[in-house]
């Protein structure tokens, strides 16, 4: 009994709101209709010059038919019913129809469809919808084009041709011939004819809906179907990189494909030939590209709107934060991810301001070239930038600085004291092994260095000036640095020199080694060379600052060599500045300054002020 009264207070707030009236219906019909059937012709004609099977293809549309018709009779959010199977049925024709189901009903529960939907009926009829039921009739509606689109590629049955013409002449009467409100249609009479040829003959021959020319896609690119998954997308972007098309051409002669794995990989390679991106930066946008389209459910540049930036903005705090670290998350939907994070605690997920904001700007630059590059028909509107992350933290605050004593209590670890071995590092004894371990956390502390810079120099990074020593900062073929101002020449502490790393230095040239620090080298592109350090360095850390409550990092001692000069007034801010690889204090020392940096003398003061660590 409680049941029932409950379920009639339910219903009682259902339909507080009139249904929508069956005239704008009907004009909404019209364009969902028509934009179903241009849809599937143009899908048909991309599959048949493709030369690949979709959902467009004759031995596909008995099954997705029957799947739709499942739908608009037993509901969008139910099973196929056991008691629709056909016996008759081979195992591989239950499997495609139960795969149609899913896929089917997937998309018509996913909030950028619903959204994109109500999107297209407000822009038709000028009504908003506003409730559960209005939202029905709306998903009635796109199931009954889908399924009319469906007829209308079986231009052999023209049988019903009639029934047709009098179904378009019903739903394209004008509003202002005021059709008076009926009775909801019951489903039955919601199904739709055989065939829609003539229909959409005649709907193309409407200058408001003239067909436009198929979709072209990267060659060698094939579309989704299915739930998108990472590895679905990879396998987009590895047909698009791997495509030998001219990059430079006439989009009105020769069009562009506008899968949105074509137009990243065409903008990595142009950038990439003008030496303006690396392999890891290259990388790196794949990365976010990819994460952002299986979150906004995107596949090419031209159906991207700005509500789909507000569907990543929304997902991206459901998203793990270890997503791809795992060999499985790429075979992942986005429903998988989003039932993941329900079991998870609200610090597992999401992703940083400034994490969030790359993802923007690198979809962001992908459309940019598309659009002004390529000529692709991209939405004029989109502005990632209006859902940019502010960060909530200053930038002298990202990062702790050590403090002198935490300086002084870290290079008294063994690695700097002496250990027992080279395999037992941090075990104090009477061997000090002077490696990468040893010598980049001390280098980055006496000059300010990033840790990967240090890390990955060459032999000849340690260059004369004037009887004096300096490291010469600058990219290699194995290392790139963070920009231009990265490039700068630093005096070397005579500390260091005393520890013998001019030495050390001879013995690897004398090896025939390149690399300052060869057992640092990356072991693939993707890593970096601070990657061979990470364990030990993580490890000294956390043993001689108890435990690294303040996480201090590599980064932390170049904030404390900033600190440190920052306190000396005799240190001009140009130096520093020089010295930490910035830009120039303004405009005019960054324009009009020595194209070499600061005065070596000027710098070498400098150096010469900060205390012995150890």
């Amino acid at each position: 009994m409680l049941t029932m009264e409950f379920e009639n207070v339910l219903d009682a707030f259902t339909f507080v709101l009139d249904e929508i009236p069956e005239d704008l219906m009907h004009r909404y019909m019209k364009v969902r209709l028509t934009q179903s059937i241009q849809k599937s012709r143009r899908q048909r004609r991309l599959e048949w010059v493709l030369g690949r099977s979709g959902f467009a293809a004759p031995e596909n549309r008995k099954p997705l038919r029957i799947a739709l018709a499942s739908l608009l009779q037993n509901g969008i959010g139910k099973p196929f019913p056991p008691s629709q199977i056909n016996p008759e049925w081979s195992s591989d024709m239950l499997a495609d129809i139960m795969r149609c189901h899913h896929a089917e009903a997937h998309a018509l529960l996913a909030p950028e469809t619903m959204n994109a939907l109500t999107e297209e009926f407000t822009k038709a009829t000028g009504m908003i919808p506003r409730s559960m039921e209005h939202r029905a009739q709306i998903m009635e509606v796109y199931l009954q084009s889908r399924l009319a689109s469906l007829d209308c590629l079986d231009t052999d049955q023209v049988s019903v041709c009639k029934t047709y013409q009098d179904m378009l002449g019903e739903i394209a009467k004008p509003v202002s011939e005021g059709l008076p409100m009926q009775e909801p249609a019951h489903p039955e009479t919601l199904a739709p004819p055989t065939n829609l040829a003539p229909v959409a003959k005649t709907i193309a021959h409407e200058p408001a809906t003239a067909e436009l020319d198929p979709v072209c896609l990267t060659p060698g690119v094939r579309l989704a179907h299915e739930p998108l998954t990472i590895q679905r997308l990879t396998e987009q972007f590895e047909a698009a990189r791997g495509c030998n098309e001219p990059l430079h051409r006439s989009p009105a002669k020769q069009p562009y494909g506008v899968d949105i794995a074509g137009a990243c990989e065409r903008s990595i390679k142009i950038a990439q030939a003008n030496g303006e991106m690396d392999d890891k930066t290259a990388d790196a946008r794949r990365s976010r590209v990819k994460t952002f389209c299986l979150l906004a459910g995107v596949q090419t540049v031209t159906e991207v709107e700005q509500f789909h930036f507000r569907v990543f903005e929304e997902r991206v705090e459901n998203l793990r934060n270890n997503f791809l670290k795992r060999k499985d998350d790429a075979l992942l939907t986005w429903m998988d991810l989003e039932a993941e994070a329900l079991e998870l605690e609200d610090e597992q997920l999401g992703r940083a301001p400034s994490t969030y904001n790359s993802y923007l700007e690198q979809f962001g630059a992908v459309l940019k070239h598309a659009r002004f590059n390529e000529g692709s028909a991209v939405d004029r509107d989109l502005d990632p930038s209006l859902l940019r992350r502010q960060e909530k933290v200053r930038a002298r605050s990202k990062r702790n600085a050590f403090q002198p004593d935490e300086i002084n209590a870290l290079f008294q670890h063994p690695v700097w004291q002496g250990c027992r071995s080279d395999a037992r590092r941090h075990e104090h004894g009477n061997q000090v092994i002077k490696d990468g371990l040893f010598f980049v956390p001390l280098i980055v502390a006496y000059s300010g260095g990033r840790m990967e810079e240090i890390a990955g120099l060459t032999v000849n990074a340690i260059v004369e000036v004037d009887g004096q020593y300096g490291l010469d900062i600058r990219t290699h073929e194995e290392r790139r640095i963070k920009n231009a101002h990265s490039e700068r020449l630093i005096p070397i502490h005579e500390h260091l020199l005393e520890l013998g790393l001019l030495d050390y230095r001879g013995r690897m040239m004398a090896k025939g080694e390149r690399l300052l620090f060869p057992e640092l080298r990356p072991t693939s592109v993707k890593k970096k060379f601070m990657s061979a350090l990470r364990y030990n360095w993580r490890k000294i850390r956390e043993g001689q600052l108890g435990g690294n409550p303040k996480g201090l990092d590599g980064h932390s001692l170049r904030h404390s060599f900033n600190q440190a000069l920052k306190t000396r007034p005799e240190v001009l801010k140009d130096v520093r500045l020089d010295l930490l690889g910035h830009a120039g204090a303004d405009l005019n020392e960054e324009v009009y300054g020595d194209v070499n940096g600061m005065p070596f003398d000027l710098k070498r003061a400098a150096i010469d002020l900060l205390p012995r660590v150890f």
